[in-house]
């Protein structure tokens, strides 16, 4: 148990204010391997996450045949499934190119780019009303902190 909640600790940390201070202003401003640079170190640190939570409920499972997901994990899980998409893929340029679409909305700006990645791949993957969600609840956390 001890080794789960330090998984849970470390995507805590990745999800953390210190990623969420990069907002669509920054991202603008970078060129293109700038945000090549900082996808490829998110969504590494996304699959290194993601192989620390498959191997703590393997390590955790082992020998318990009734043994079941703690609730936490399984939110875990989906909240990092959702900054990957199945029709976007692995491609970075795809990614940049709908980031930028994204921050060409000016009510988009103040977004943080973490989110921006949550939102565009909840869209290509047909979750239109999540990602809208998302979007709405980002704008109104940004509006109650001015």
């Amino acid at each position: 148990m001890k080794f789960i909640i330090s998984i849970i600790f470390l995507i805590s940390i990745v999800f953390s204010n210190l990623n969420s201070k990069v907002i669509g202003d920054e991202w603008q401003t970078w060129g293109k391997n700038e945000k090549e640079v900082f996808l490829n170190g998110f969504y590494s640190s996304l699959h290194t996450l993601n192989k620390y939570l498959e191997d703590a409920i393997k390590f955790d499972s082992a020998g318990d045949p009734y043994w079941e997901k703690p609730f936490v994990l399984v939110m875990y899980e989906q909240n990092l499934k959702e900054f990957s998409s199945i029709k976007i893929g692995p491609y970075m340029s795809e990614i940049i190119d709908r980031l930028d679409a994204f921050y060409q909305k000016q009510e988009n700006i103040d977004i943080p780019v973490i989110e921006a990645i949550r939102i565009i791949c909840l869209r290509a993957d047909g979750q239109i009303e999540r990602a809208d969600w998302f979007v709405l609840q980002n704008r109104r956390n940004i509006r109650t902190n001015q």
